[in-house]
């Protein structure tokens, strides 16, 4: 986890919670799905390694992944994709929570989303 800094928190369920991080070396802004271990380990761990096998323009690129110090957390880190502007700036929201909780809403669903940071 040293290798990422947590810029905000822009979710939480039952299995875990979504972080947008940024790559401290290389500055780059991802997602980070940080799973909580306790009866999913084995699923999970095969999620990332599943994960980092899979290129599909349906599937939001992988990254990274790593257990969290104490091992109770497995990290994935995926690409953020990025939206031209698709929110009323009145609404209240960031936009770069909008982006990254539409990265991880991509990710569960599968939906078909262009990385503009390619």
């Amino acid at each position: 986890m040293d290798e990422y800094e947590e810029l905000e928190r822009i979710g939480k369920g039952a299995e875990g919670t979504v972080f947008l991080v940024r790559h401290r070396r290389t500055q780059q802004t991802l997602v980070m799905k940080k799973i909580f271990l306790r009866s999913s380990r084995a699923s999970s761990m095969q999620e990332a390694k599943i994960l980092s096998q899979l290129t599909h323009s349906h599937i939001v690129r992988y990254h990274d992944s790593f257990l969290d110090a104490k091992e109770e957390h497995l990290c994935i880190i995926q690409v953020q994709i990025f939206l031209i502007s698709c929110a009323p700036r009145s609404a209240g929201v960031s936009m770069r929570s909008l982006e990254a909780y539409v990265t991880c809403v991509a990710s569960i669903m599968n939906v078909d989303m262009v990385d503009l940071d390619q």
